[in-house]
């Protein structure tokens, strides 16, 4: 359930104190950020089964006909991350459109996530930065890809009560960050 690690120290600090009785190898960080795209080969046409970076559309045109799939069937998962829940970290995410970041109602123990669209984007109109932690997200799916576990670590400290995430955009490239952050958000109550 909890953020993927992506660092050598995500790693560490996940294995909690089992981690000074092993050897975490530091490769650096995960250059793709997210969990891979798997697809069922099984069934007539094929289906995506849980999001990845490598989309619909490049998948396409190896294998013309896949189609996006639910991934449930019979009450068992066919594929790792289809909870409901799941990438979550253990401060609520609220999932914010960018139209209301600016007059969305923020808290002292919020944390930010949002995205820089151009230079001097909204970063000072958004809230009180002294009240509301606040992280810049890359602009591109890609880079924001290998950044969300990071970033959603750092801010899920003690003092953060609630992470906003400014939703990122849509389309084929921003499918799989949509996944994770919808699972992040869902509520531990949505998922009885």
């Amino acid at each position: 359930e909890e953020v993927s690690p992506t660092t050598a120290a995500h790693v560490a600090d996940s294995l909690g104190p089992f981690a000074d009785d092993l050897l975490v190898l530091d490769g650096g960080p995960c250059d793709v950020g997210l969990e891979s795209t798997v697809v069922d080969v099984t069934v007539d046409p094929p289906q995506v089964l849980r999001p990845g970076m490598v989309t619909l559309e490049m998948l396409r045109a190896v294998v013309p006909g896949v189609e996006e799939g639910t991934g449930e069937g019979a009450g068992v998962a066919r594929a790792p991350g289809q909870r409901a829940r799941h990438y979550a970290p253990k401060a609520p995410v609220a999932l914010v459109p960018l139209r209301e970041v600016p007059t969305f109602a923020y808290r002292p123990g919020d944390a930010l996530l949002w995205r820089v669209v151009w230079p001097g984007d909204r970063l000072a109109r958004v809230t009180d930065p002294a009240r509301v932690v606040q992280v810049c997200m890359p602009r591109l799916a890609r880079d924001y890809a290998a950044a969300l576990y990071d970033a959603l670590r750092r801010v899920d400290q003690p003092g953060v009560t609630r992470i906003v995430v400014e939703a990122p955009p849509r389309g084929d490239g921003w499918r799989a960050i949509h996944d994770r952050l919808r699972r992040a958000a869902t509520r531990e109550e949505e998922t009885a």
